[in-house]
């Protein structure tokens, strides 16, 4: 089973290294205050693991995980 990316947005600083990283899944939200995971198919976050986990390493905030 594909996993999928979750954002904690209470925890999100809005510092847009993720959408930087891998803005195929990554994206601000409409107000800029935090950023938000682009629904795609689970195949679509599987074929973008390495850039997710990119990500999830350089978030300072520590808020992006994979989703149970």
């Amino acid at each position: 089973m594909a996993q999928t990316p979750k954002i904690n947005k209470d925890e999100c600083s809005a510092c847009v290294l993720c959408t930087t990283i891998c803005d195929q899944v990554f994206k601000m939200s409409d107000d800029g205050m935090n950023a938000e995971v682009i629904p795609l198919a689970p195949e679509k976050y599987e074929a973008l693991k390495a850039e997710i986990e990119e990500a999830m390493q350089s978030c300072p905030s520590a808020c992006i995980v994979w989703a149970d």
